[in-house]
């Protein structure tokens, strides 16, 4: 049997790379079976290739890569959310979205920080998630300021 050290991703032990790699492996759009899947995520967080056999004696270690990643992005979806304004969904935010997939947040953090996608994609995932829920902090402040503000204003 083959001896694999699991990895904490539960605890957020991957980087961004692989959080993004998750996200292809487990997304809707891929529909390789569990073996696949599972042969996939070991080539992505392990480095290693294995054979049907060994990814099926590994279908647990899989499973529960799976359930962290689901906890992971929906902590994203509730904690580090924004919902667009209304001018942003008339203008096709979604679209927006769809287009550019990860990789909008990949460039956005590498001009924030004058890095290249590389190293983003090599940055811990628990910074990227801290960057995303101050960044949702701030901005859900602005708009109840803004609203303070406005009223204000009246």
């Amino acid at each position: 049997m083959l001896a694999i050290a699991k990895r904490d991703i539960e605890g957020g032990a991957f980087n961004f790379g692989e959080r993004i790699g998750m996200g292809r492996i487990f997304g809707p759009q891929n529909q390789d079976d569990d073996i696949r899947k599972t042969k996939a995520l070991i080539e992505l967080l392990h480095d290693k290739v294995i054979d049907d056999r060994e990814a099926e004696n590994l279908l647990p270690y899989a499973e529960e890569i799976c359930a962290a990643y689901v906890q992971w992005r929906n902590r994203e979806d509730t904690e580090c959310y924004i919902p667009p304004q209304q001018e942003a969904v008339q203008a096709g935010v979604e679209q927006l979205a769809q287009e550019t997939g990860d990789m909008a947040a990949v460039v956005d953090l590498a001009e924030r920080f004058g890095w290249s996608f590389e190293q983003v994609l090599k940055m811990p995932y628990l910074d990227v998630f801290t960057i995303w829920k101050v960044d949702a902090s701030r901005a859900k402040f602005q708009r109840r300021l803004n609203e303070v503000l406005k009223q204000k204003a009246k």
